[in-house]
C-alpha cells in the first residue's frame, strides 16, 4: 500500500469512530424515541443482531433496530418476509432510522460509514474469487451502490459497484457518497426488489455488467441543488460540531470521558490555550485564580492544601503579555468573579515592543462574545484537526500535560547543567527575551487599571514576582539590567501603594517579591557528568518546579513551610532593605560559586564579540 493511502486510511479509520461517537450522542433521542416505537409496535427484542462477513470475510454482529415481526417458531419460509415487514418495518427502512445501531459498531472498528454494506455469512462461499474481493475494504453503513440504487439494483450491478469503490477509494470518494446519501435520504427510493421485501436470495453468478458509478440527476434535481447543498452544508457543521463536542479536545463540554479515545486533552492548550481558558473562565467560576506568564503556568499548582476548601484555576498562559494578563483579570472579574486573584509578574512581560499574542485575538479575552468562541471551537478547522490529534494521542497512550484546572506540568530534562546553558545562550541570543527589554509606561497603565477595577469589586490581589535562580540573577546582571530590573521593582512598589491609598475603603493590593538570593534561589547545579543528582527546586534558571510553586503559595496564603527569606513582601518603606540585601546576596553567591559567575561572563563576552563582527 503507498504510504499516502495508508495514512488516509488511517485518518478514515480515526475519523470513522470520532464521526460515529459524536452521532451516537446527537442521533441518541431520535434512536430513544425509535427504540420505544420498536418496543410498541413490534415488542421485544428491540434491536436485530446477525452474524455477518466484515473485514476479509471476518465475522462479527451487525446491530440494527429490528423492522419485521417474529417469524413462527421453527418457519424458515422467507417468502412471508413481506408480510412480517409491515407498514413500520417499512417506514424505518425508507427512512434508515433502522441502520442507526449500527453507529455502535463503528465505534467499535467493526464498520466503517463509507463502504459495501455486509451481506450474508452464507455468500461467502457462493462468490466468485472477483466477487469476493469487495471484502477488501471495511463494509460500511453506506456505500457507492447504495446512492446508486440500493437493493432495486441486481447482484450483479452491486457487487460491481462494490469493486469499484475497492478499487478506487479515498477520502474525497466518501465524502462524496456521504453527501448522497443524505441527499438520498430527503428522496428514499431503491429499498427494495421489486417483489421482495428487501432483496431476492443472491445464489451465486459470475456476469459483468457495464455501469456509471454516479448517476446523472434529473434536471429537476438540479434545480433544486442549491438549496439541498446549503442544507448539507448545515448539516456538516452541525455534525462537525457535534463530533468536535464529543472528543472535546478542550476540555469544555465533558459529553463524554472514555478511556484510550478522548481521557487525556493532549491538544487542550496546544495553540497558546488562551481560547481554552477563555471558556473555562466563562463555564466556570473559581474562587482562586490565578494570573501570569510560563513560569506561573507551570510552577503554580491549584491543587495546593493552601487552596482547599475552594475550587482554584490557573489560567496564566505561555509567553503572556502584562497587557494579556490584565485582559485576563477583567475578563475573569466580569464573568468568573473570583474572590481573590494572585499574579506572577516576569519582568520580560513588560516589554516595550513584545508582540507574541499567540490565539489571544480569537479568544474571549479580547472581547469576542463567548458564545461565537464556543462555536468557533466547535466548527473550526483548527477545532477539527487537534480532535483528530487528540484521538490519535490517546489511541498511542500518549498523556496530557494540561490538567482540568489551568495547570501545566513542564517536562524538564535529565541534565539540568545543559538546560541552565541553553536558557544562557537563549537569553542572550533571542530578541523576544529579557536581556533586550525596555519597557515603558503603558504596561504599568494597564496593569494600574486592572488593579484599581480589582480594588472597586472588593477582589483581593496578591502580586508577586517569579522566584528565579540566582544564577540568572547573575546574567541579569552581567548584561548590565540590573539598574533596569530595580528600577520595575520600585515603580511597581510605588503603583501598588498608590492604589492602596487611593481605595482606602477595601482595597488589598500586595506585592511580594521572591526574586533574590536566599537558601532556596542559590540551589547547587549539578555537574554535566551528574545524570544522578536531581534539583528540588528548579527545572532551569528561569522555571521552577511546583516544589517551590508550594512555598510560593504558602508565604503568600500565611502558611507555614517557607523560609523566612524567602518572599519578601515589597513596601515603600521596605524597598531599599531588599535592594541592599540583594546585592550583598550577589557578593555572597559570587564568593561561594565563582564557577557560574565566570561562566556567565564567558558566554556574555562571547555574545558581544559576535555583535561586533
Amino acid at each position: 500500500m503507498k504510504r499516502g493511502r495508508y495514512w488516509a486510511r488511517r485518518v478514515k479509520h480515526v475519523a470513522d469512530r470520532i464521526v460515529a461517537a459524536a452521532l451516537l450522542v446527537v442521533l441518541s433521542p431520535i434512536m430513544l424515541m425509535t427504540a420505544l416505537a420498536v418496543w410498541a409496535v413490534l415488542g421485544r427484542p428491540i434491536l436485530f443482531r446477525q452474524t455477518r462477513p466484515g473485514y476479509l470475510g471476518r465475522p462479527f454482529t451487525i446491530v440494527k433496530f429490528r423492522t419485521m415481526s417474529l417469524a413462527p417458531p421453527g418457519s424458515e419460509d422467507s417468502a412471508s418476509d413481506g408480510e412480517r415487514l409491515g407498514r413500520f418495518g417499512r417506514f424505518l427502512r425508507a427512512t434508515s432510522l433502522d441502520e442507526l445501531p449500527e453507529l455502535i459498531n463503528v465505534v467499535r472498528g467493526e464498520m466503517s460509514l463509507v463502504g459495501p454494506r455486509p451481506l450474508l455469512m452464507t455468500y461467502l462461499k457462493r462468490y466468485s474469487a472477483e466477487q469476493a474481493r469487495r471484502h477488501e475494504a471495511q463494509p460500511g453503513i453506506t456505500g457507492l451502490a447504495q446512492v446508486n440504487g440500493r437493493n432495486a439494483l441486481g447482484w450483479e450491478r452491486r457487487f460491481r459497484f462494490d469493486l469499484w469503490y475497492v478499487d478506487h477509494w479515498s477520502l474525497w470518494l466518501d465524502c462524496k457518497i456521504l453527501v448522497l446519501t443524505l441527499v438520498q435520504l430527503l428522496n428514499p427510493r431503491g429499498i427494495s426488489a421489486e417483489g421482495h421485501a428487501t432483496m431476492p436470495e443472491f445464489m451465486g453468478n459470475d456476469s459483468v455488467v457495464p455501469f456509471r458509478p454516479f448517476p446523472r440527476p434529473p434536471v429537476g434535481a438540479m434545480v433544486r441543488a442549491p438549496l439541498k447543498i446549503a442544507a448539507l452544508g448545515v448539516g456538516m457543521a452541525f455534525s462537525l460540531a457535534a463530533c468536535v463536542a464529543v472528543v472535546d479536545p478542550y476540555g469544555v463540554t465533558h459529553v463524554a470521558t472514555i478511556s484510550g479515545f478522548n481521557a487525556q486533552k493532549t491538544e487542550r492548550t496546544d495553540g497558546g490555550g488562551r481560547i481554552a481558558k477563555s471558556l473555562q473562565l466563562w463555564l466556570h467560576d473559581p474562587q482562586t485564580l490565578i494570573l501570569g506568564g510560563s513560569r506561573t503556568w507551570t510552577g503554580i499548582d491549584p491543587d495546593d492544601p493552601a487552596f482547599a476548601g475552594g475550587t482554584a484555576y490557573n489560567a496564566a498562559v505561555r509567553d503572556a503579555t502584562i497587557d494579556e494578563v490584565a485582559a485576563i483579570g477583567r475578563f475573569a472579574l466580569v464573568h468568573a468573579k473570583p474572590k481573590r486573584i494572585f499574579i506572577g509578574l516576569e519582568f520580560s512581560m513588560f516589554k516595550a515592543d513584545r508582540a507574541d499574542r499567540r490565539d489571544f485575538e480569537d479568544s474571549g479575552f479580547d472581547g469576542d462574545p463567548m458564545p461565537v468562541v464556543l462555536l468557533r471551537s466547535l466548527i473550526g478547522p483548527q477545532a477539527l484537526k487537534d480532535s483528530v490529534q487528540t484521538v490519535e494521542h490517546n489511541v498511542q497512550g500518549e498523556y496530557a500535560l494540561d490538567s482540568a484546572d489551568g495547570y501545566r506540568w513542564f517536562p524538564g530534562e535529565a541534565n539540568y547543567r545543559r538546560a541552565f546553558r541553553n536558557v544562557l545562550v537563549s537569553f542572550l541570543d533571542d530578541p523576544g527575551q529579557a536581556a533586550r527589554v525596555h519597557y515603558d509606561r503603558h504596561g504599568f497603565i494597564v496593569l494600574r487599571q486592572f488593579l484599581d477595577q480589582a480594588a472597586a469589586a472588593g477582589v483581593p490581589v496578591t502580586l508577586f514576582t517569579a522566584p528565579l535562580h540566582a544564577r540568572q540573577l547573575e546574567t541579569i546582571r552581567a548584561v548590565g539590567l540590573a539598574p533596569v530590573r530595580n528600577q520595575w521593582l520600585a515603580e511597581l512598589t510605588s503603583m501598588v501603594a498608590d492604589v492602596n491609598a487611593a481605595h482606602e475603603a477595601g482595597a488589598s493590593i500586595r506585592l511580594f517579591n521572591f526574586t533574590g538570593y536566599n537558601s532556596l534561589t542559590t540551589e547547587d547545579i549539578p555537574d554535566p557528568g551528574d545524570p544522578e543528582t536531581v534539583m528540588r527546586w528548579y527545572w532551569t534558571p528561569s522555571t521552577y518546579k511546583p516544589t517551590l510553586g508550594h512555598l510560593v503559595i504558602a508565604r503568600l496564603t500565611g502558611n507555614a513551610g517557607a523560609p523566612a527569606d524567602f518572599g519578601i513582601q515589597l513596601t515603600p518603606a521596605a524597598l531599599p532593605g531588599v535592594l541592599a540585601a540583594e546585592i550583598g546576596g550577589h557578593r555572597a553567591y559570587l564568593a561561594h560559586h565563582p564557577e557560574e559567575v565566570r561562566d556567565i561572563a564567558t558566554a556574555v563576552a562571547a555574545h558581544r564579540a559576535k555583535l561586533a563582527i
